[in-house]
């Protein structure tokens, strides 16, 4: 990036120093400004179903996922935040490793409306300036690309105790959830545009996307993501409901999209793929005719799709959106669950990795991968939900691989 020139009259201006000196934030007004001595500016745009740099060059996002709340906590913690950035175990020394290992971007996988707008049309500043402000500057300081995105409201059967929406989702318009069935009914009203009652809970959202988009939007290496697998655990009753969500799901990421424009912020934001279908396996969502969109994907080795399997849906994602003229980028790939590689996949797992990463550089619809996820490199965080992290070799050899 270019040095800012300071020339605003009025306004108070406050410079924060990076931990690396060749960056600096300065802060004007609840926006984030980057100024770098080092680099041109590389804020990237869509062309078509490909992204290009300023120059018009070509670029491939090639990167690894990192999740927030759990596994950001202090080694040991089962429950008390880290205290700040540098307290926790995801650091700006792991970016610099990921940097110089070859990757490019990094998504920031997970912010939790619980954390990021506990309160209806609040955003948490002090959340925002502890926390994802830092993650910004760090990935300004080493030139790697940043996805910021907004956690999915997972309905698992940890529901009851894990709920990740805030209160004010439900608690004026319906009782608490007291079932599955119940909390799934909220999150399925809160994407069905047709249902009024949630329309100034939608509007708080894309008010929210419109106070992270000020903030960031002079930051070329901060995109957005705007929600994460948003019906993952979420029943789906019928084909009805299935082809209507799709249909309402579209409409409201395009409002989300109109915020983050109106805050004059040009960036590219990614869309996620709802695996919403009809009776045939069709997908379900509709064109979103806006500029500077990607749309992604998440598709997984499993226990039951193999490799072979694996490239179909890849070839079936890319098809579909880039039929719609926008770029696919898999923002989720490797093995689901982490542990099949010890199990399922025990003396094949390193070359179905290696076949997976050559086969997304080399398909002409897709722009860009993260693998899932830098939690499970070894030495980094604790173990959850029963995933085992890899060994140090087993890491050692996915970071080369991934990001190489």
């Amino acid at each position: 990036m270019v040095i800012l020139d300071l020339f605003v009259c009025s306004f108070p201006i406050t410079s924060v120093l990076s931990q690396n000196t060749t960056s600096r934030l300065i802060q004007m007004q609840g926006e984030i400004l980057y100024a770098s001595p080092s680099t041109p500016q590389t804020q990237l745009r869509v062309n078509g179903i490909y992204l290009e740099d300023g120059s018009g060059n070509r670029v491939r996002l090639k990167g690894m996922q990192v999740c927030w709340n759990g596994r950001m906590k202090l080694q040991g913690s089962t429950g008390t935040m880290a205290s700040s950035p540098s307290a926790s175990w995801f650091t700006l020394a792991d970016v610099q490793r990921m940097k110089n290992a070859g990757g490019n971007c990094i998504e920031i996988h997970g912010l939790y409306l619980t954390e990021v707008m506990p309160a209806k049309n609040v955003p948490n500043e002090a959340f925002f300036a502890t926390w994802v402000d830092t993650w910004g500057d760090w990935c300004a300081q080493n030139h790697m690309y940043c996805i910021l995105t907004i956690a999915g409201m997972h309905a698992d059967s940890g529901w009851a105790t894990g709920m990740t929406i805030p209160n004010w989702i439900w608690s004026s318009l319906y009782s608490t959830p007291s079932t599955k069935a119940h909390y799934d009914q909220i999150i399925r009203d809160f994407f069905d545009t047709s249902v009024a009652k949630q329309d100034s809970n939608r509007a708080a959202f894309i008010n929210l996307w419109g106070f992270i988009a000020n903030r960031y939007k002079s930051n070329p290496y901060v995109m957005f993501g705007i929600m994460n697998e948003p019906f993952n655990y979420v029943a789906i009753p019928d084909t009805a409901t299935s082809i209507h969500l799709g249909q309402t799901y579209s409409t409201f990421m395009g409002q989300v999209v109109d915020g983050i424009r109106n805050a004059g912020c040009q960036k590219i934001t990614f869309i996620d793929h709802p695996f919403l279908q009809d009776a045939n396996g069709w997908f379900v969502t509709r064109p979103i005719n806006k500029g500077n969109i990607v749309w992604e994907v998440h598709e997984y080795i499993t226990p039951w799709c193999d490799l072979a399997k694996w490239k179909t849906h890849i070839d079936n994602d890319a098809g579909y959106y880039n039929n719609l003229g926008k770029p696919v980028f898999i923002g989720e790939y490797g093995f689901d669950p982490p542990t099949a590689i010890h199990t399922t996949y025990p003396s094949t797992w390193q070359s179905l990795l290696s076949s997976q990463v050559s086969d997304l550089d080399g398909h002409s619809g897709v722009v860009g991968r993260d693998f899932h996820a830098w939690d499970y490199m070894y030495g980094k965080y604790s173990v959850a939900e029963g995933e085992s992290d890899f060994t140090a070799a087993e890491s050692i050899w996915i970071i080369q691989t991934v990001l190489g």
